[in-house]
């Protein structure tokens, strides 16, 4: 059988050892989502995982990119005009367009039955 035939030369040799790398953080809180700031201590825990497994070439690049910004809070009729709007336009609008193609299609159809028929 070919798992027989398999060569013990040929098997994998164990790898040396790396150095590894130990993290230590005092508290839980900083996974948690409700800390106050969330943003920043998800850079750090990312920054931490990549240092962890010796990846340091994007530690700069993230905490750059990380920033908190929070959306305005919009008044409620204004909530519910775009709601509204989101919800009945994309519908009015295809059916406006399914009209105007077809009173189009029916004008060129009477214009072509004109010069053909005359």
């Amino acid at each position: 059988t070919p798992a027989a035939a398999c060569d013990v030369s040929t098997a994998a040799a164990p790898r040396p050892a790396r150095p590894g790398r130990l993290i230590i953080v005092g508290t839980a809180k900083l996974a948690q989502a409700q800390s106050a700031d969330k943003h920043a201590n998800l850079a750090f825990l990312m920054n931490l995982l990549e240092w962890s497994v010796q990846d340091e070439a994007l530690l700069s690049i993230r905490s750059k990119a990380a920033s908190y910004r929070p959306l305005r809070a919009l008044p409620g009729a204004l909530v519910l005009l775009v709601k509204y709007a989101l919800v009945l336009f994309p519908p009015l609008a295809l059916l406006a367009a399914g009209f105007w193609l077809h009173a189009r299609r029916k004008a060129r159809r009477r214009l072509l039955a004109s010069s053909y028929d005359a």
